[in-house]
This record gives C-alpha cells, sequence and structure tokens, in this order.
C-alpha cells in the first residue's frame, strides 16, 4: 500500500510540475477588472494625500500597538524608485522613498509603495510603507529592504 501512495504521489507531482513552472506574464489587468495597470492612473509619490494617510496611520500604530508617541511631521525629497518591477503578472505597484522627519527630531528614510485597487474591500489605492530604523519586528528588514521594488 506504501508503494502505490508513493506511486500515486510521484506521478502526480510530475503530472503538475509542467503546470507550476509555466510562465504567467499576462498583465494582472487581464485577469480581472479592476486594474488599469496605467501609471497615468497612480497619484503621483508626493500627493499630500498619500503621505498624510502614512503619517496618520504610522502615528495611530506607534501609540496603540508601542505604546510610544512617534509620528511623522513631514515626508520631503519623496522620489518615485520604481513601477510594477516585479513584472507584468503582479498586481501594479508604484513605489516611491521619501526623508521623514519624526517628532523625536531625527531624519530617516521611508519607502512606500502605491498599490492599484489595494484600499479596503479592494477599492481606490492602497499604501504600503517602511521608515528605516522603525520596524520594531523587522518586518521589512534588513533596513526595509523589503518594502523596495
Amino acid at each position: 500500500m506504501k508503494r502505490f501512495l508513493a506511486a500515486v504521489l510521484i506521478a502526480s507531482a510530475t503530472w503538475a510540475a509542467p503546470v507550476l513552472a509555466q510562465d504567467n506574464s499576462y498583465p494582472a489587468e487581464t485577469w480581472t477588472e479592476p486594474y488599469s495597470g496605467k501609471l497615468q492612473q497612480f497619484p503621483p509619490c508626493a500627493t499630500e494625500s498619500i503621505r498624510a494617510l502614512i503619517a496618520r496611520r504610522f502615528a495611530a500604530t506607534r501609540s496603540e500597538y508601542w505604546g510610544e508617541p512617534t509620528a511623522i511631521l513631514a515626508i520631503n525629497n519623496v522620489k518615485t524608485i520604481g513601477f510594477r518591477p516585479e513584472g507584468l503578472s503582479y498586481i501594479p505597484r508604484l513605489y516611491c522613498e521619501g526623508v521623514a522627519q519624526t517628532s523625536d527630531g531625527v531624519k530617516r528614510r521611508i519607502v512606500y509603495s502605491i498599490i492599484e485597487e489595494g484600499g479596503m474591500s479592494g477599492i481606490g489605492f492602497g499604501v504600503d510603507w517602511c521608515v528605516v530604523g522603525l520596524d520594531p519586528h523587522n518586518v521589512y528588514a534588513p533596513a526595509c529592504r523589503a518594502a523596495m521594488p
């Protein structure tokens, strides 16, 4: 019985391998309706509403989870560092970086991405960010590298 199960497992893995190995280079916007995949549809990296959203959520997270009153006072020197660098088959993202002035008087590098249809329930743009030196659990370690393109 063990040999039979082993043979079935090997056979199924052999048959599944070509399916798993297929190149999925079709743009994400061809899979489902919401994605436009056009850079012109994205808000620019320096958009005030994006920077304000990051600052508001950062302050809430630091206060609620870490018990620290650290806040982002401003995000300056913002520039685009990538658009869809992972390829066409991934959800369109615009990657940005800047300098965050925090309430403790320190200027830190911040990297963030604007995600098409990444808002609540897939409506609007979502934002993911990391402030270098203020990633307590090293979610984007090392030094926010995992948040970059």
